[in-house]
């Protein structure tokens, strides 16, 4: 004769006891929709204005693990190109922070502004018929022109700092 087993017993041993514990200690937190998309979320790790922090804290990384693991295989593609998009972002933005203090320890420029008003008036477009070009008008020394980003600017700074600390005569103002 077939055995019957009530559907009380069967309900329990196919969901669990509500009486025991259903999430253990060791179980990975659920997967719910989080408040915030994980572009998002990676946007604030990775914020280009927080570059003197460093790495992200350590509590990040199981973060972006449980929500790659809560994801489906395109959404875990996309979350990974979008977290290293952002983190090439912050690391670029970074260095070239560190460099622009080390080349510009007079505020914003890398020689003293009076030379700097005096040889350009502060213009980053300022060129002489002699042919001395930016701010700090070098005159054959290699910096990039026309000036169309921050690197090129960063540029002018660097060897402007260079010449400063090698020569601070090679600038006179008239």
């Amino acid at each position: 004769m077939p055995r019957i087993v009530p559907t009380a017993a069967l309900a329990l041993t196919l969901i669990g006891s509500p009486f025991s514990s259903s999430e253990s200690e060791s179980s990975p937190p659920r997967c719910e929709r989080p408040a915030r998309t994980a572009t998002e979320w990676i946007g604030e790790v990775w914020d280009r204005r927080r570059w003197r922090r460093g790495r992200p804290r350590l509590a990040v990384y199981p973060a972006l693990r449980h929500r790659l693991s809560c994801a489906s295989g395109r959404q875990r593609r996309a979350i990974r190109r979008t977290w290293d998009r952002l983190a090439r972002r912050y690391w670029r933005e970074r260095r070239y922070q560190r460099l622009l203090i080390h080349y510009t320890p007079y505020g914003e420029w890398a020689i003293p502004a009076y030379v700097v008003w005096c040889e350009s008036r502060f213009d980053w477009e300022a060129e002489n018929p002699s042919g001395a070009i930016g701010p700090y008008q070098l005159l054959g020394q290699g910096a990039p022109w026309p000036i169309e980003d921050r690197w090129d600017r960063l540029a002018h700074d660097r060897i402007a700092y260079s010449l400063w600390r090698a020569n601070p005569g090679a600038w006179v103002c008239a």
